[in-house]
């Protein structure tokens, strides 16, 4: 049995759309669920593996991929720890997770190279994230094979490159709802307004890009509480929601940039 047709897979929940999915035919062995059933249905959907009824299972595999939702992780380590399966040299890794291999703790003091690889959104050939073990970290590459790319990070890296992907989503599209209804109240529509939409966020971004924080020459580059007042009012004409929206972002971003003194409550209060 070669490496990669060396390798189990512990799941639960929608495991069946792991990023790994597509890579698991032809390598997939072993596949153990909540339940033997559970499992029996994972090897259909990914047409890949044979199920088992326990960890037991999974003795001869020299890769053990865990996908199961966080909240159940926990006791699913703990299962596989208390397992009669020898975890010295084995490489286990949690897939697609926000956690890090932090969490196959419980394995790795069993002798375990833990190691974590999720995908990272947006990437056309795909890329994974992945960190653990140095041991952990080769069997992940050579899980991806060549047609894709890893990216190779210390465990914390992980946790404050997707807090990066989460900050970029949760905070941006707010962003993005100001700056078009201010675009849609100027009177544009359809295609102009999509197009200009692009041009400013391409072009903040560009100066960003060029100069960091010093890439705003704004209101906030040279603090005019005056001049954000006008705005917050202009705002306010639109939708009062906006102007306490920009308030507020103005304020966090004079905390952020460390200018707290100037006129911060003032700002927050409108």
């Amino acid at each position: 049995m070669s490496p990669r047709t060396s390798v189990g897979l512990v799941a639960a929940g929608a495991a069946a759309r792991t990023a790994l999915a597509r890579l698991l035919p032809g390598v997939l062995g072993p596949v153990m669920g909540e339940s033997y059933r559970l499992a029996s249905r994972m090897v259909s959907a990914l047409r890949a593996g044979y199920p088992v009824r326990d960890a037991e299972g999974l003795r001869r595999c020299r890769t053990v991929l865990i996908a199961v939702p966080d909240a159940v992780l926990a006791p699913f380590v703990e299962r596989l720890a208390a397992a009669q399966v020898r975890w010295a040299g084995k490489v286990v890794l949690l897939c697609d997770s926000p956690l890090t291999s932090a969490a196959l703790s419980r394995l790795a003091e069993k002798g375990a190279r833990a190691g974590s690889i999720a995908e990272l959104p947006g990437f056309d050939p795909a890329r994974f994230l992945i960190e653990g073990d140095r041991a952990a970290m080769r069997a992940a590459r050579r899980l991806i094979g060549g047609r894709l790319h890893a990216i190779e990070v210390k465990p914390e890296g992980k946790t404050r490159l997707l807090a990066a992907y989460a900050i970029a989503g949760d905070l941006f599209i707010p962003l993005a709802t100001a700056v078009q209804a201010c675009v849609r109240a100027a009177g544009l529509r359809g295609e102009p307004a999509s197009s200009l939409l692009e041009h400013i966020f391409s072009r903040a971004l560009r100066a960003f890009l060029k100069s960091g924080r010093q890439g705003s020459s704004g209101i906030l580059a040279a603090p005019d509480a005056a001049e954000v007042s006008r705005r917050a009012e202009v705002l306010g004409q639109i939708d009062p929601k906006l102007a306490e929206y920009f308030r507020g972002a103005a304020a966090n971003a004079l905390r952020l940039f460390g200018k707290e003194d100037f006129g911060l409550h003032g700002l927050e209060k409108g």
